[in-house]
């Protein structure tokens, strides 16, 4: 079976925010910058502040081949799976948690519920797992699910 090859990502907004706030850092250390008697703590939460966001924003990423692999990378793990694995999806504070015929599970921040100008990103990452790639026939979000085949749970309905 062959698979639309997708690639999702942080959105670029939040990318761009982050990668802007370390140069922020920067010019900040740049304009005032460190006397020589200061302790060391300054110089290594400058280091954090200017490193890790940006870590953090470009860092995860999915990426879903025309064979059906799908790569799930996240802040420190990644996991690949095949995309007919996936049997349950749920939105969750941190993101969409893919439940795996396995029962594992894995979270990823990529689809999160941030600020987008169309439909939520989610729903696109469904459509791409569908059997039949060529399109829903339905304009309703909800019957992508159903016609995957998928369970969809928000943050309410789950116990664990």
């Amino acid at each position: 079976m062959r698979y639309p090859a997708r690639t999702w990502r942080v959105r670029a907004w939040i990318r761009a925010l982050t990668v802007l706030q370390s140069f922020g850092w920067l010019a900040l250390v740049w304009s005032l910058g460190f006397r020589a008697d200061e302790d060391v703590w300054p110089i290594v939460g400058f280091v954090i502040f200017a490193t890790v966001p940006p870590f953090l924003a470009l860092r995860p990423v999915v990426k879903l081949r025309a064979d059906g692999e799908l790569l799930l990378r996240g802040w420190t793990s990644q996991r690949r799976a095949n995309a007919g694995q996936v049997r349950r999806l749920a939105m969750t504070q941190f993101g969409l948690k893919l439940t795996f015929d396995d029962r594992t599970r894995y979270t990823t921040v990529i689809f999160q519920a941030t600020r987008s100008f169309g439909p939520p990103r989610v729903l696109d990452f469904v459509d791409a797992l569908r059997r039949d790639p060529g399109g829903s026939k339905s304009f309703d979000p909800l019957d992508l699910f159903r016609e995957r085949d998928l369970e969809i749970y928000c943050r309410e309905d789950l116990d664990d």
